[in-house]
């Protein structure tokens, strides 16, 4: 987070803890900013940020900054269509402290924290996720991360793997079932894997995802119908052609998915038959150390991911989280 951003929002508190904006980008083709009416494409937290500084004043007296922030839309379109406006405020999850009291801005309202709710939080976190997993183990299917680069050209890097099934922004009744999937077929093993960059707010869109993906799997092991209708999706992708007349990277993963299984038949026979594995796989920023609770500055992420190893019992399908190298 950039200290622009902090002076705007600093005007809350002196004292902020940690602060960011979850941007709602992850499975949607185009993100705008509305201000006065004007949209503004963005991609990232960044963005958004620099969206702000261009079109809203820091020296308005602080409640009218407030005011402002509150007027301002976040819209998500997916095929052209409208499906998420949100009000930035919403979006901007915080952690505070004034006086003896911690505060947490979660989803546009304060919320009044126990003293001791951020050591307690730690400790079952260590607990849930740091006890229960080994972030550093070897997935050979996934390549390292190189600097510069977004979540969808590194999804997109798995195309030429073997075995490996880039299945980005594919969506099925709006949920993203994995952006890789990953056949071991000697071991008749599935892998979902989502990928997130960074250990940060967006971990509350990334936990909803795999508990709504986890449901649809459970969902279709006695029902075809909805695998039926998730490989027509995919095959759907096949044959688009983007804005500068190539065809698209989803059309190429697709006809890639296709190569594998010709046949929705041999999908779902493949899909209720293998064992499955949920891979949430992060690229962590320089100053994360999952062993180390303290050192994720989002409240929420630490409780998107102890939430997960709940949900995760609820099913029999396991969960890991697993950490991706850097390439610098």
């Amino acid at each position: 987070m950039t200290y622009s951003f902090y002076t705007i929002i600093g005007t809350l508190s002196q004292e902020i803890e940690d602060i960011m904006i979850v941007p709602y980008y992850d499975i949607y083709d185009e993100l705008y900013l509305e201000i006065d009416g004007e949209l503004y494409l963005y991609e990232s937290e960044e963005d958004i940020i620099t969206i702000l500084l261009d079109n809203i004043s820091l020296s308005d007296d602080s409640a009218d900054l407030v005011d402002t922030i509150q007027e301002i839309k976040l819209i998500a379109k997916y095929e052209g269509e409208t499906i998420s406006n949100n009000g930035l405020f919403k979006q901007i999850d915080a952690l505070v402290k004034v006086d003896s009291g911690i505060y947490w801005l979660l989803d546009g309202n304060w919320l009044s924290l126990e003293t001791d709710f951020i050591k307690t939080l730690n400790q079952l976190f260590r607990e849930k996720v740091v006890e229960n997993n080994d972030h550093y183990i070897k997935f050979d299917s996934l390549h390292p991360w190189i600097l510069n680069k977004n979540e969808g050209d590194y999804n997109f890097q798995h195309n030429d793997e073997e075995n490996v099934y880039v299945l980005d922004k594919i969506l099925y009744q709006n949920i993203e079932i994995c952006d890789l999937l990953v056949e071991d077929k000697q071991n008749n093993k599935l892998y979902f894997v989502h990928v997130k960059d960074s250990l940060d707010g967006n971990m509350r869109i990334l936990a909803a995802q795999i508990e709504h993906a986890l449901h649809f799997l459970d969902i279709a092991q006695n029902d075809s119908y909805i695998l039926s209708g998730y490989y027509e999706n995919i095959t759907n992708r096949i044959g688009n052609i983007s804005k500068q007349g190539l065809e698209t990277k989803s059309s190429r993963a697709a006809r890639k998915f296709i190569d594998r299984f010709p046949i929705k038949e041999a999908f779902i026979e493949t899909v209720q038959h293998a064992d499955k594995e949920f891979i949430c796989a992060y690229r962590p920023k320089k100053n994360n150390d999952l062993n180390n609770p303290e050192s994720l500055e989002s409240t929420a992420a630490k409780l998107s991911m102890i939430y997960l190893t709940d949900v995760s019992e609820n099913y029999d399908i396991p969960i890991k989280f697993t950490q991706i190298k850097t390439n610098n």
